[in-house]
Formats: C-alpha cells, sequence, structure tokens
C-alpha cells in the first residue's frame, strides 16, 4: 500500500499523538516493530505487576507455561495485558514466581471490575 507524502505525515500525526494519549504500544522486537492498542490502565497495571514479578524472579514465559499447564502465548498474553486470566491462573502465577497471591488480589479485582464495565458499553 503505498501513500503519498501528505497521506503519510497525517497518519505518522494520528499514530503519535495515539502513543502520547497512552491508547497504543510499539514493541520493537529483532526484526520486527508491533503496533498494538494499549491495554486498559487496570488491567495494564496487574499486568505490568505481574511482568515485574517475572523479571525478578528471572522466570521464563516457557517456564510459568509448564508450571501453570498453559501455551506460552497465553503467559505473553497475560503479562501483556492482552488478556485477563481468571483469579485462580494469576494467584498460581504469583505463587510460582514466588510472590504473595494475595497481594496481587485488589490488582486483579479491579482489573476484572474493568473488564466488566467495558462489556457493559
Amino acid at each position: 500500500m503505498a501513500f503519498t507524502d501528505q497521506e503519510g505525515k497525517g497518519l505518522l500525526a494520528e499514530l503519535y499523538a495515539q502513543i502520547r494519549a497512552g491508547r497504543v504500544l510499539i514493541e520493537r522486537g529483532s526484526n520486527v516493530v508491533t503496533i498494538r492498542p494499549a491495554p486498559p490502565p487496570a488491567i495494564g497495571a496487574l499486568a505490568g505487576a505481574l511482568e515485574a514479578l517475572r523479571v525478578a524472579s528471572l522466570a521464563s514465559y516457557s517456564f510459568l507455561a509448564r508450571e501453570l499447564d498453559v501455551s506460552v502465548s497465553s503467559v505473553g498474553r497475560a503479562l501483556r495485558g492482552e488478556t485477563l486470566p481468571s483469579w485462580p491462573t494469576v494467584r498460581a502465577m504469583v505463587v510460582v514466581m514466588g510472590g504473595d497471591g494475595d497481594e496481587f488480589k485488589l490488582l486483579y479485582l479491579a482489573a476484572k471490575a474493568e473488564r466488566l464495565q467495558r462489556r457493559r458499553e
């Protein structure tokens, strides 16, 4: 798909506005740049806390997937805030990484409420 210079500038300006507003995230891989919608605030907070715990515990996605008996892609989606796993799954993930599952309960409840609210809208 080709764009004129003016169209390209307009698209870039819109993308930058979406990034600044926190509605879009950019992830850089080895050969790919992925642009995806940012998770809602509470789901993003839970995902961020889980990812921080994962990094601190040195747990890999594949280790978590084996321990939780889920796919690596499911772990990735949860840690990026693309999906909201059930509370038992979140708690098990936290415990496997050496955290206190009860400390994550409020984050989970806020994320769950946010998801329910979005479904009603």
